[in-house]
């Protein structure tokens, strides 16, 4: 086989892992492991293109070295029954790499084909979980079936997960003019996003959208006519706002006071933004109790500790006979101290290592730093690296943007 007939087959690969990411990691797992075995093979091919090693650059290898960082974490307590289950899920931080730049492929010859996989993801699964609401609301005849998490529950999804999605969508530099379906067509597909985007996101990702898609706007300088369908929309978006105005009133009870409190009980009213607050105070008193500001209290002992903590503010922990784990299912909802508790200032140190290097890779562009700032900010609300839809995106769109040029 010649490089020219197989570089499609890896593209569209790499585009149907992400495509089945989102709908079901088993089946991305399967992707992924089929996308190593045709990368494998293709490294048989004589006229594929060459790598060039001396412009690899240390981003790539920043990220395979928060993977061994992480290793070694799990090495500290081996013997501790999650922690080779636990490591087994950071794989990706290291194989997806590796596969990309063996892959041998530019962002500009995927980034079209990538754009329409995801849009297509989230779309079928917007239908899926539109269906799934309708019946639901048929029989209870409650109209939050079609909102946030109850929405996203028919496809297993976190909503915030699946918002996030969205805006990665959203925020993915894509020029109109190098997509395959017209300008109409692609209007459409941006509003339907948005769409699901109001009726399933958080309160933070609904206004990231509709910061993106205002700068976008602003950026191609267009003018503001607003014919009947575009008033139609803007009518929609508004009545859509809804939902996600009654999700942001829950702060306007916000009781910062209860932050500090040394014993809570089962009943203690907290919202999002106070739960986040005292898992970060938590994470603080873990490192304090142990010591572990250098080296970290290791990945696997990590919900230990603060499931420990939990119990020892006597917070809610649930009713085993119901299978109701109550707080003791909750991680540090907050990447950024998910990792300094787990692996001390240098791993904190590294990760932000690693977003540096990203703003400086992209050269300060604001179409690709648009991805960098959204995951960041996301980091600040969910533990994005413990999951395997965080973990894969992270992996893949990083190693993207680290290496524009390794190709010859």
């Amino acid at each position: 086989m010649k490089w020219y007939s197989v570089k499609p087959i890896l593209t569209a690969l790499w585009g149907s892992m992400l495509f089945m990411l989102l709908l079901s990691r088993p089946i991305s797992t399967l992707a992924l492991i089929i996308l190593g075995i045709a990368v494998i093979l293709s490294q048989f091919i004589k006229d594929k293109p060459k790598i060039i090693w001396s412009r690899w650059g240390v981003g790539i290898s920043l990220i395979i070295l928060l993977f061994f960082v992480y290793a070694l974490g799990y090495f500290r307590f081996i013997d501790h029954p999650e922690a080779w289950p636990r490591f087994e899920k950071k794989s990706p931080l290291f194989f997806i790499p590796i596969l990309w730049v063996l892959s041998r492929l530019r962002w500009q010859d995927i980034q079209t084909r990538i754009y329409i996989w995801l849009c297509l993801s989230i779309l079928l699964a917007g239908i899926i979980m539109i269906a799934g609401s309708t019946i639901a609301f048929a029989q209870t005849g409650d109209w939050n079936q079609f909102f946030y998490h109850s929405f996203t529950n028919h496809i297993q999804i976190s909503a915030i997960y699946y918002s996030l999605f969205i805006v990665t969508a959203l925020a993915l530099p894509i020029h109109a003019a190098d997509l395959p379906i017209s300008d109409s067509t692609h209007r459409i597909i941006r509003s339907a996003l948005f769409g699901l985007l109001l009726i399933s996101a958080s309160k933070i990702f609904v206004f990231i959208g509709i910061g993106i898609l205002l700068h976008r706007w602003l950026s191609a300088r267009q003018k503001i006519e607003l014919r009947w369908k575009r008033m139609i929309l803007l009518v929609l978006a508004g009545i859509l706002t809804i939902p996600v105005l009654i999700r942001t009133s829950s702060l306007l009870d916000t009781n910062l006071e209860v932050i500090t409190r040394g014993q809570y009980k089962y009943d203690t009213r907290l919202n999002g933004l106070t739960l986040r607050l005292i898992q970060v105070r938590l994470g603080l008193e873990v490192l304090s109790l142990e010591n572990a500001w250098v080296t970290g209290v290791g990945p696997a002992m990590n919900k230990t500790k603060l499931d420990d903590r939990y119990k020892a503010h006597n917070m809610y922990t649930g009713n085993p006979e119901l299978g109701d784990k109550g707080m003791l299912a909750y991680n540090y909802h907050n990447q950024w101290v998910e990792t300094l508790v787990a692996l001390g200032l240098p791993g904190l140190s590294l990760l932000l290592l690693i977003f540096g290097s990203l703003i400086l890779s992209v050269n300060f562009r604001r179409a690709e730093a648009s991805i960098i700032i959204v995951f960041a900010i996301f980091m600040f609300t969910e533990s994005f690296l413990e999951r395997q839809r965080g973990l894969v995106l992270f992996s893949f769109l990083t190693s993207v943007l680290f290496k524009p040029d390794s190709i010859e």
